[in-house]
């Protein structure tokens, strides 16, 4: 994987790297130069491969030499962190070297497909940590995206590596200019839209950036341009992000969207606060994928508090649960404007149900659908693990419908086809 892009020149300056074979601080070997300005090295005691970032001697004050070494003595054992390993003047030469992560970078492996729940989680658990101890420091990231996180080959992800902090480290001696900010991942205050200091919670919103598209597969905000973007996030609630990861706790999604929070005061105080959720979500029982979390095991420990301040809305739709159980089914229109708190209105109402034993399905309506009933692709797969852990229940859909009536909703809904017994259509002619 490409290592940090980073360099220790400053605007307008072409930077003049140690050529191949130059021995640093008496171990460090360059081998050749990679992109960025950095140079590819081998530590000539480990025989480990190594990244270098170099600059002449005399661009490097000795107070911001000073400040590097005390960071990289604060990274040292920081976990799932490639905190660098050296930092100091050789002759001519003032270098900062750090290991060489191997493995596959989050955004390669983002670029196949979304990650499950349970690897996702793994990927925050590591990133947590890491920023946990870098801002213990009083270090800060601030380019955090996928292609700064570094995963295990393989199919199964198992561990996640944060890399990055070479650029973070030389930033206090060569700050970065406004147009080299990735505002793809970085938080409000950090792009300029937001008068609000920069601190650790600028990385904290760049997390939830990241795991937001580890569950979903895409970004949280899809837009043109990067002003459409900026914009999209002062004024557009992240998307929720059960209805597509049904097994993600909602003790956690309710973190990964309060790191989203456009006012760093509405994020969560530090990595270690997630990190305590995370180990709250994780003692409670697993639920089998593609039954939807509503069901009854939903009333656990990781669900967030009752929702107050709602309870006239809450007693009209209780009313027409009581209905529908009493087999007098019908159809309800929620409506009101972004942000007043719809979808966690109908949470509440999903946990009373659940309650009361019932199976809540739930779709979500794209912004870009792939078909005319794209909002109902989370209902259909919620009714397809519904009755494959539930052979009754299934019985009990495929008679509740007719034949001709079946094969009416399974042209717009084909996924529905295996659990009413309707056989595929023929083949078109050629």
């Amino acid at each position: 994987m490409p290592p940090d892009q980073t360099t220790t020149r400053t605007p307008g300056h072409s930077p003049i790297l140690p050529g191949a074979g130059t021995v640093l601080a008496g171990r460090y070997q360059v081998i050749r130069e990679l992109d960025g300005g950095l140079l590819l090295g081998r530590d000539t005691a480990t025989l480990g491969s190594v990244v270098i970032a170099s600059a002449e001697a005399g661009l490097v004050p000795v107070a911001a030499a000073e400040l590097i070494a005390r960071h990289v003595a604060e990274l040292g054992g920081v976990p799932s962190l490639a905190a660098p390993v050296h930092s100091g003047r050789d002759g001519a030469w003032f270098a900062l070297v750090w290991p060489l992560v191997h493995g596959v970078r989050l955004g390669d492996r983002l670029a196949h497909g979304r990650l499950s729940v349970p690897a996702t989680l793994i990927v925050a658990r590591h990133l947590l940590r890491a920023l946990a101890g870098a801002h213990a420091g009083g270090l800060l990231h601030l380019a955090l995206s996928p292609d700064s996180v570094t995963v295990n080959p393989g199919v199964a992800v198992r561990e996640a590596t944060l890399t990055g902090f070479g650029a973070a480290i030389l930033a206090d001696c060569a700050p970065a200019e406004p147009g080299q900010i990735d505002v793809r991942y970085a938080a409000p205050e950090r792009a300029g839209v937001l008068d609000q200091p920069v601190d650790h919670r600028a990385d904290l919103y760049s997390l939830g950036l990241i795991l937001h598209e580890c569950l979903t597969g895409r970004p949280a905000y899809a837009a043109e341009h990067d002003g459409e973007l900026l914009r999209r996030r002062l004024t557009d609630p992240p998307p929720r992000l059960r209805p597509e990861a049904p097994e993600l706790p909602a003790a956690v999604e309710d973190a990964i969207l309060q790191l989203l929070a456009v006012d760093p005061g509405d994020r969560p105080a530090d990595a270690a606060a997630v990190l305590d959720v995370l180990a709250a979500a994780g003692e409670a029982p697993a639920r089998r994928p593609g039954v939807n979390p509503a069901r009854p095991a939903a009333a656990s420990a990781g669900a967030p508090p009752r929702l107050v301040g709602r309870e006239p809305e809450l007693a009209r739709l209780a009313g027409h649960l009581a209905a529908a159980a009493g087999g007098r089914g019908g159809a309800v229109l929620l409506e009101g404007p972004a942000g007043i708190g719809k979808t966690r209105l109908l949470d509440e109402l999903a946990r009373e149900a659940a309650a009361a034993g019932a199976a809540v399905l739930r779709g979500t309506a794209p912004e870009h659908p792939r078909s005319p009933a794209a909002a109902l692709d989370g209902v259909v797969c919620g009714l397809v693990g519904l009755a494959a852990g539930d052979p009754p229940a299934r019985d009990r859909l495929r008679g509740s419908i007719d034949a001709e009536a079946a094969a009416g909703v399974c042209t717009l809904l084909p996924g529905l086809r295996p659990l009413l017994g309707i056989p595929p259509p023929p083949p078109p002619p050629p």
